[in-house]
């Protein structure tokens, strides 16, 4: 996640993250142009995104993404149904 985010960037030296940009050029616009390649592979499948930082990915780029809630995803499974009816 360094790479992508920041996360444990002060841990590296300057040396070590110019080295690393040395190999793997970023380029102009690289967040915008990531973020667009990962919706363009999520978009015909958002569900997978459950519960995920991809779930961002699509609020952001699909004004009509809607997330799941993982609680009513548990409260109304076949499950919790059944659970009711056994009850």
């Amino acid at each position: 996640m360094m790479d992508l985010v920041g996360a444990g960037y002060d841990q590296f030296t300057k040396d070590e993250r110019t080295a690393v940009e040395a190999a793997y050029p970023r380029g102009a616009d690289f967040a915008e142009h990531l973020l667009q390649a990962l919706y363009d592979g999520l978009e015909h499948r958002p569900e997978v995104t459950q519960g995920t930082g991809l779930a961002d990915v699509m609020a952001d780029k699909n004004p009509h993404f809607h997330r799941r809630n993982f609680c009513c995803l548990m409260r109304s499974s076949p499950w919790a149904c059944e659970e009711c009816v056994n009850n």
